[in-house]
C-alpha cells in the first residue's frame, strides 16, 4: 500500500536496499541524518522526496522508479543513482547537490528535469546514461571551475559526455552550453599551452561561438578604429602646419572616407578599395602608416569575421 514518512527525521543509517513499495511513497521534507540506502528498490507508484534532506551519503543504485519527484531536495554528501530505471517522469528542479552526484548507466524514459539544479562542487556524471528527449537543464548551476588539475579533467570529460548525449538528442543549446563549459575546465587543465591562448581568443571574441551580439559588436568597433587611426594618422602627418585644433577638425572632417577605408581593409581579400574606393585610397596612401594600419586591419578582419560566420552558423544550426 502506500507509505508515507513525510517530515519524519532519521537519527540512525536508513536501510531500505531490495525493498518493494506498490502504492505510492512519500519522504516529503524527510531528513536522513547518517547515510541512506535505497538501492535495488522498486516504487511501482508515484515516489516523492521533495524537500529531503540527505545529510550523509545517498545512495539510489539499481533502483526503479515510475514517476519520481526530488523537487527542493537538498544532498549534503554523495549521491548515487547508477543503473537507476526512470520508467516515467524523473523531476529534480531546484535540486541541490552539494557533493559528487553519479547517474552513470541510468535509463531515463520519461520527461526529465534538472532546471534550477545546483551543482555546487562537481559536474554529474552521466556516463553510459540514456536520457529523454525532453530533458531540461533550463538555469541550473553550475560549479566553478577547480584549482586542482585532476578535478579540472574530470570536468572536461563529464562535460563532454553531457555534450555529447545532448548532440544525440539534438538539442544543440544545450549542446553548446556544455560545449563551453567543457572549454572553460580545460583551461584549467591545460594551463601555459598554445591551446590556452586559443581558447581566451575563442572566448573573447564570440563566447565560444555563442555570442552572436557580442562578435557583430567587435566586427563593426574593428572598422570603426581603423578609420579612426587613419585620422590620427592623417593628423599627426599635419599637425604641425598651423592650429593643431583645426588640424584635428580637418583630419575627422573626412572621417566617412576613412570609414570606407577601413571597410576595404578590414575584408581585404575583397579588394574593395581597388575595386570601389580607388580614389579615395590614392587620397589617403601617402597618409603616414596607410599601409601598416591596412596590412594589421586585413589580418584582424580575416580571424573576426571568421568567428563571426562560425557564431552565425552555431545560431541556426547549420552543420
Amino acid at each position: 500500500g502506500n507509505v508515507s514518512f513525510r517530515e519524519t527525521e532519521f537519527h540512525g543509517q536508513f536501510v531500505g536496499s531490495g525493498m518493494e513499495v506498490v502504492g505510492s511513497t512519500n519522504f516529503n521534507d524527510a531528513t536522513f541524518l547518517r547515510d541512506a540506502d535505497f538501492s535495488g528498490c522498486k516504487f511501482v507508484a508515484l515516489s516523492e522526496f521533495d524537500g529531503a534532506s540527505f545529510m550523509q551519503a545517498a545512495r539510489f543504485n539499481r533502483s526503479s522508479f515510475a514517476a519520481v519527484g526530488f523537487r527542493g531536495t537538498v544532498f549534503n554528501a554523495e549521491a548515487s543513482f547508477e543503473q537507476c530505471d526512470f520508467a516515467s517522469d524523473a523531476l529534480f528542479p531546484g535540486t541541490v547537490f552539494e557533493d559528487r552526484v553519479e547517474f552513470n548507466g541510468a535509463q531515463f524514459a520519461g520527461a526529465t528535469s534538472f532546471g534550477y539544479a545546483q551543482f555546487k562542487d562537481h559536474v554529474p556524471g552521466f556516463s553510459a546514461a540514456k536520457l529523454h528527449e525532453f530533458t531540461d537543464w533550463n538555469e541550473a548551476r553550475w560549479p566553478k571551475t577547480p584549482r586542482a588539475l585532476a578535478v579540472a579533467r574530470e570536468h572536461v570529460e563529464r562535460y563532454q559526455c553531457l555534450a555529447r548525449l545532448m548532440n544525440d538528442l539534438q538539442k544543440f543549446d544545450y549542446h553548446h552550453l556544455f560545449f563551453r563549459k567543457e572549454l572553460y575546465a580545460r583551461r584549467r587543465a591545460e594551463p601555459r599551452s598554445l591551446t590556452t591562448l586559443m581558447d581566451l581568443l575563442y572566448e573573447g571574441i564570440c563566447d565560444y561561438g555563442n555570442g552572436l551580439g557580442q562578435v557583430a559588436l567587435i566586427w563593426l568597433v574593428h572598422m570603426i578604429l581603423g578609420a579612426m587611426a587613419l585620422c590620427l594618422s592623417k593628423f599627426i602627418d599635419s599637425w604641425d602646419q598651423g592650429s593643431k585644433w583645426q588640424a584635428l577638425r580637418e583630419s575627422f572632417s573626412d572621417f566617412h572616407y576613412a570609414w570606407l577605408l577601413s571597410l576595404g581593409h578590414a575584408h581585404g581579400f575583397l579588394d574593395l578599395n581597388n575595386k570601389f574606393f580607388e580614389d579615395t585610397r590614392k587620397a589617403w596612401e601617402d597618409v603616414p602608416w596607410f599601409g601598416g594600419i591596412g596590412a594589421a586591419q586585413t589580418i584582424l578582419g580575416v580571424i573576426i569575421l571568421f568567428f563571426l560566420l562560425l557564431t552565425i552558423r552555431n545560431r541556426f544550426r547549420m552543420r
